[in-house]
């Protein structure tokens, strides 16, 4: 503008020696400025007027608070409920994604609720620039924020009364059963040489995929077996019980293990090859060895049909007769019942420990287990 062009004129007219002077007398001068400025006293606010800071700062953040925590826990338990289940990634893993909506939220709400808060018309405190940037008034400002975000996160934490917070856990231990029921059968189909393995649950009903969980020890005698994880794969079906072989094992909690069946007596098995998918005539020998729990109660039933080879842990006779045609005749050995009747230990604790709300099972409980299945004589 017009005084700095006439400064500059100004500037031009003197000599260097005549500058530096000017130079100098203009710093003397800002100085003297700053330090009059410095004596002047900013007087404290008030005790209302540090209230008001404090909740006109709180106030937005017990909005923030509730909307982070909300949507963190109910973002976060839908995760864990569904990817959590189908891909088995940790509860810790979930609520990190859920925080990450969470977060996202937040950036988009956060100009409404400011926007809420401004028409809620609340009393603004009566402080100048200068006092405002106090350190009394600063140190108000994180109080009411803390204090607000505090507030805010324990209202947002209402859905946990909504929420089963079991329900994440119960279904990725069913998965990880189901998983390890499976990989049980596989394991035992090749084990003892069997054309066809099964694990069949005893249940009330035929809506029911789970055993029944008894507090005493019962005499069954009807119900439905479902059959699960026939061969390795997920195939269910309920079988009613019957005269069959397996239900005789189920009913009467005994190991029956029989051999070249003609085709009469194939016939018996009907109701169980249905479940596989084959001619109940195809049924040449059979092993079921039944699954108890720590009551004594059958529970399952694990079922292998028709030996086939002498599997990976070949059986004593076999070693000795290697002709083909022992299989069909002799059937299962003693070699492989007892393998069975390992797996069937294995399932039965497992079983225990999912119904004690997945508690370790007592010493005293695998004991009574190892009994029942004559693991332990």
């Amino acid at each position: 503008g017009a005084p700095s062009a006439q400064a500059h004129r100004f500037a031009e007219m003197l000599s260097p020696e005549a500058r530096r002077e000017v130079v100098a007398a203009a710093q003397k001068a800002l100085g003297d400025s700053k330090g009059a400025d410095a004596d002047v006293q900013v007087p404290e606010p008030t005790r209302q007027d540090l209230q008001l800071v404090a909740l006109n700062q709180a106030i937005p953040f017990v909005g923030f608070g509730f909307m982070d925590n909300a949507i963190l826990i109910l973002a976060g338990d839908a995760i864990d409920n569904s990817l959590g289940v189908m891909f088995g990634i940790s509860t810790l893993c979930a609520a990190a994604l859920g925080n990450i909506i969470s977060d996202v939220a937040g950036v988009g709400m956060g100009t409404v609720i400011e926007e809420y808060c401004a028409r809620l018309g609340l009393p603004q405190p009566n402080l100048s620039q200068a006092q405002r940037q106090l350190r009394s008034v600063r140190f108000t400002n994180q109080f009411g924020c803390a204090f607000g975000l505090i507030i805010g996160c324990v209202i947002g934490m209402f859905p946990l009364l909504l929420l089963d917070a079991e329900k994440a856990e119960k279904a990725k231990d069913k998965v990880h059963l189901d998983d390890m029921f499976k990989d049980m059968v596989t394991e035992a189909k090749e084990l003892i040489g069997a054309e066809h393995t099964g694990l069949f649950l005893v249940v009330d009903d035929e809506t029911e995929t789970s055993p029944k969980i008894y507090n005493r020890r019962e005499k069954r005698r009807e119900g439905y077996l479902c059959c699960k994880h026939i061969d390795g794969t997920d195939n269910h079906a309920h079988v009613p019980i019957g005269d069959g072989v397996l239900s005789s094992s189920a009913l009467s909690g005994k190991i029956i293990n029989v051999s070249n069946l003609d085709k009469e007596e194939g016939a018996v098995c009907r109701d169980v090859a249905a479940a596989y998918s084959i001619d109940p005539k195809s049924v040449n020998n059979m092993a079921c060895v039944p699954v108890h729990d720590a009551l004594g109660n059958v529970v399952a039933v694990i079922q292998a049909i028709n030996k086939v080879g002498t599997g990976t842990v070949p059986s004593g006779q076999y070693l000795r007769r290697r002709s083909t045609t022992n299989w069909k005749e002799k059937g299962f050995t003693k070699e492989d019942v007892q393998v069975l009747q390992a797996l069937a230990t294995r399932i039965s604790i497992t079983f225990e420990g999912m119904h004690n709300e997945n508690e370790k099972v007592h010493l005293k409980d695998t004991i009574k287990i190892l009994k029942e299945h004559g693991t332990l004589q």
